[in-house]
């Protein structure tokens, strides 16, 4: 089966420094996509394979923007908010006895975080230097997969249709001497 890859990707990082600390913007990106498709000619069928139609297609994209700022000598402040995602998606076509394409498995599963950290890092001597900081994330999830059991038609059907949103918050602090 002729098989194809596409991607393409993206990007970008932009540092603008300024009087009131340094701020950097960013981003990148990407979409891959990739398949095959089912050969119309039982007498070529080797494996279960080869009656198979599918595409794969994933996207993926990350943006944020960075502040650092010095609030004296030996102290820095830096503060960040980012966030990522991807989807993913899966079809996969069965062809049956008369080369008719039956829907066999359909994937979408999506995914996606949010963060916001504020870490303060600060030289307390030549030997000591501490950073501690606060991050808060938010997680998002959605997945679902439909399909058919051994490739039988009648039985495509719903087998998971969930998502959610997860918070959490971390609070940290290191010391190295």
């Amino acid at each position: 089966p002729d098989e194809g890859i596409l991607y393409q990707d993206i990007s970008c990082k932009i540092d603008c420094p300024t009087k009131a600390g340094t701020f950097v913007l960013w981003g990148l990106g990407a979409i891959d996509e990739t398949g095959s498709d089912a050969l119309k000619d039982s007498t070529r069928w080797i494996t279960d394979d080869d009656r198979f139609r599918n595409r794969w297609n994933e996207k993926f994209g990350a943006v944020g923007i960075n502040h650092k700022v010095n609030l004296s000598k030996n102290t820095m402040l830096t503060t960040s908010l980012a966030s990522s995602g991807n989807t993913k998606k899966l079809t996969m076509d069965w062809l049956d006895e008369q080369y008719n394409l039956q829907e066999d498995v359909n994937l979408k599963n999506d995914n996606g975080k949010t963060t916001l950290a504020f870490v303060l890092s600060n030289k307390f001597s030549s030997k000591h230097t501490n950073k501690t900081g606060l991050k808060i994330n938010t997680l998002l999830y959605n997945y679902n997969l439909n399909g058919t059991i051994l490739h039988e038609p009648g039985t495509y059907r719903n087998f998971s249709d969930e998502s959610g949103k997860s918070n959490h918050i971390q609070l940290f602090t290191q010391s190295k001497y």
